[in-house]
């Protein structure tokens, strides 16, 4: 079951990642380094705010004591995300009317608060067993988005298409995603603000170690691209954001099906023994044993690959590449059993580790900015930093996985 689970969300999510990975050459083509460069930290942009815009309630929604209060956190982080477009809206338009954004950036609240609502869906649906349709609703929106961005950018040459396509895209999927809400199990009662005040207070800890601890986890990963970009100009970051969607490609597409999967099997696993050291054990040995041939093919391929798919003048994106692989590898490790810390209860520790991550990858960028300024050595420094803290994140989840006391 837990073999057949892994694939059933992989089937969806491999079509799913590489969907987007096959536009990519289309995109690059039509955009060139500077413009891509620009999307590029949009969509980083995005991805960040959007994982952020439920406060990380949704979360919680797979922690759920019973069916009541699940559906109480599902409501919870639908308001949340509205408030945040709100706020988010009013912030945009504000840079945009002063010049410090241009026009495209106008969508990215209709697509964060897109990619929040998404994600509340998506628990959902994992919270109810609802594998293929999880699956169903990924494929749907990689193959919208990748069609849109493909007939505007490409054929009409349309730039502004491939911020579209992204809106577009998670929208269509939060319309598939609603079919997994049993609305006639739904009562006012359950969503009264009483109700739904002591559910937000029962789960304050996501809003106190969880949110806090994401935010800066996204910082951490994200803030070489900004840096990059800052120092060395707009195509680097074009670089390093393709070499950074390409290396990170095993983990998107295999390491989080098998994440999805080993939270379920982990709560059950935590629920009856009060440890989940089988589970860890078993997902541990799944990525290891698929990931290590995986990436030395990629590696040993990647310059191979780069010129074929998007031509010489991304060659250096294969450098980038096998810098950044080790890290990536660790990552992949990593990402599936990073739910250790959430069912054990430890957003504490898990919090202090996310600050130490930020701050170590901080001080070797500086040293890295100050004892030369090429960007191939901030991607250097950038990898090892990180390689180094995946390395003691992965023993905390494996003491996580023991049970007993944070």
């Amino acid at each position: 079951m837990f073999i057949r689970n892994i694939f059933k969300l992989v089937s969806g999510t491999a079509v799913a990642q590489v969907l987007p990975l096959a536009v990519l050459p289309f995109m690059t083509m039509k955009l060139g380094a500077d413009s891509f460069g620009v999307y590029t930290l949009f969509y980083t942009t995005l991805m960040m705010l959007g994982a952020l815009t439920s406060l990380r309630f949704e979360y919680a929604i797979n922690a759920a004591r019973n069916a009541r209060e699940e559906r109480q956190l599902v409501a919870i982080s639908l308001v949340l995300n509205l408030v945040n477009f709100i706020i988010l809206s009013g912030a945009t338009v504000f840079l945009f009317y002063f010049d410090v954004l241009s026009w495209y950036w106008l969508m990215l609240p209709l697509a964060v608060v897109g990619m929040g609502v998404n994600q509340v869906f998506y628990m959902h649906a994992n919270y109810s067993g609802l594998f293929t349709l999880m699956s169903g609703s990924k494929l749907a929106n990689s193959a919208v988005c990748a069609c849109v961005q493909i007939v505007l950018v490409f054929y009409l040459d349309i730039e502004a298409g491939a911020y579209i396509g992204l809106v577009v895209g998670f929208w269509f999927s939060n319309v598939i995603l609603f079919k997994s809400i049993e609305r006639k199990q739904l009562n006012r009662s359950m969503f009264s603000k009483v109700a739904l005040s002591v559910t937000f207070r029962r789960n304050i800890n996501y809003l106190k170690f969880v949110f806090p601890g994401t935010f800066v986890n996204y910082i951490s990963s994200n803030c070489p691209i900004y840096l990059i970009g800052f120092f060395y100009g707009a195509s680097f970051s074009g670089y390093y954001g393709l070499a950074t969607r390409l290396a990170g490609m095993p983990t998107a597409l295999i390491g989080r099906a098998i994440g999805e999967v080993y939270r379920a099997r982990a709560l059950d696993e935590y629920k009856r023994l009060n440890n989940f050291k089988d589970s860890f054990v078993k997902v541990s040995l799944f990525s290891a044993s698929t990931g290590i041939l995986g990436f030395l093919l990629f590696y040993l391929l990647s310059e191979w690959l780069i010129v074929l798919l998007f031509g010489e003048a991304w060659l250096e994106t294969s450098i980038y590449i096998k810098i950044l692989m080790p890290m990536f590898f660790l990552q992949y490790l990593t990402s599936p059993v990073s739910y250790s810390m959430m069912i054990s209860g430890r957003q504490a520790q898990e919090f202090n580790w996310q600050l130490f991550r930020f701050f170590f990858l901080l001080a070797v960028l500086a040293g890295a900015f100050l004892y030369s300024n090429s960007p191939l050595l901030s991607v250097v420094a950038t990898s090892f930093s990180l390689s180094v803290s995946f390395i003691i994140y992965y023993f905390y989840c494996f003491r996580a996985s023991l049970g007993g006391k944070a």
